[in-house]
């Protein structure tokens, strides 16, 4: 017979600190360019024209207002390197550096729904 497993006692104080936890990620994750943006930025120093290069699906607007939300986020580091004309470069923070590791777990993850989606043949709920 099958033994079913006794939960876990419910701890209030260790509850907190989780969805304080998940929610500090969550908030990194939410919007749709910062992990993109930490993974490039993983490879080195960019200045934003690369960034755009590289990147073409994202507009300079957006760009510019991502990159500073993620400088105030302390995911990235924004530095001057010449007054005239105004040229800056990004790179990764401890803040941002800690992100790098799951890249490959959320790689993996997708690969394995893009899996199942395939096999059962319904490819309109994803994009490609």
């Amino acid at each position: 017979m099958k033994k079913t497993p006794t939960p876990l006692p419910f701890d209030e104080k260790v509850f907190s600190t989780n969805v304080k936890q998940y929610f500090d990620t969550y908030d990194v994750k939410s919007c749709k360019w910062i992990l993109p943006l930490l993974y490039y930025l993983s490879f080195g120093k960019k200045k934003p024209c690369e960034i755009r290069n590289d990147i073409p699906d994202i507009n300079g607007r957006s760009l510019k207002r991502i990159l500073g939300n993620m400088v105030h986020k302390e995911l990235i580091l924004r530095t001057v390197i010449n007054d005239d004309p105004t040229d800056v470069e990004y790179s990764l923070l401890p803040g941002g550096k800690v992100h790098v590791p799951s890249f490959e777990a959320e790689a993996d993850l997708g690969k394995k729904y893009r899996d199942i989606i395939v096999k059962s043949g319904n490819t309109k709920k994803t994009k490609p």
